[in-house]
């Protein structure tokens, strides 16, 4: 049973970053790389380059999770890669950004703006496939892409446990920005200003 549940939420994931990777692509470049330059975070070159290359990696990694292939080095980079774009998403959020998330949408008018819920989901994406992670034998994907290693059942255990504290304390960090965003536009509405 449990092999089951893991392959399907493995199924699940890679389903959704194969439709997150089809919609940018149908969105056009144009308004991917408009949502791009909307996180501040790269320009001119290194945004065209980086909206050019992020759909077609998410249907890789998409593909690659629906299939199992190379499961330990696609879970390593697609925890990467829900790190790096959770992390762009809650700065925007903490410095009151407004703009398209560059998420999923079948139109342009359906991808919602960046908003907390987003980070949420990536951090449960990612909890969810570190389980699938360990259930399927792929959690130590840093020893496979560097060559392998073998891994005894304890150190798998202690591995394992040791990234889900990490991701408990991630979430625990996003819900505290969560909440100081919110207190600072609260408390901003009721300060009087200055003058």
């Amino acid at each position: 049973m449990e092999e089951i549940l893991a392959a399907v939420a493995r199924i699940a994931i890679g389903g959704l970053f194969l439709v997150a990777g089809v919609a940018k692509l149908r969105s056009g470049h144009t308004n991917f790389l408009r949502a791009v330059l909307g996180y501040d975070l790269l320009r001119g070159r290194r945004a065209a380059l980086f909206a050019r290359a992020l759909p077609p990696i998410e249907i890789a990694i998409g593909v690659a999770l629906i299939v199992g292939i190379a499961p330990g080095p696609v879970t390593f980079v697609t925890l990467g890669l829900l790190t790096v774009v959770t992390g762009a998403v809650i700065r925007s959020l903490v410095l009151g950004r407004a703009h398209h998330c560059a998420c999923i949408g079948f139109t342009w008018a359906q991808v919602q703006s960046v908003q907390w819920s987003i980070a949420y989901r990536n951090w449960l994406l990612a909890m969810i496939l570190l389980a699938v992670a360990a259930r399927e034998g792929g959690s130590f994907a840093a020893c496979r892409v560097i060559g392998g290693c073998q891994v005894a059942p304890v150190t798998a255990v202690i591995l394992t446990s040791a990234g889900a504290v990490v991701l408990t304390a991630s979430a625990l960090v996003i819900a505290w920005l969560h909440w100081r965003a919110r207190v600072g536009r609260s408390s901003s509405l009721i300060r009087p200003e200055p003058g």
